[in-house]
């Protein structure tokens, strides 16, 4: 995805409100929201917080797994 592509994704949200932080890595973007967060672009809710966007795969939730 590119930057714009990312930035449609929260469109009418407020990033404070929803605690946003993303990073990227060439091909794909690894990004923190407020658990519940749904991304209505994409009709998609982050259950943890945490997913990664990666290319002709969409949005993905990112899960710990514990020890």
């Amino acid at each position: 995805m590119r930057t714009k592509d990312v930035q449609a994704l929260f469109q009418g949200l407020d990033p404070a409100a929803i605690q946003l932080q993303c990073g990227d890595s060439g091909p794909f973007f690894v990004c923190h929201v407020k658990p519940g967060t749904r991304l209505a672009a994409k009709d998609f809710t982050s259950n943890t917080g945490y997913f990664t966007t990666i290319p002709d795969s969409g949005l993905v939730e990112m899960v710990r797994k514990g020890r």
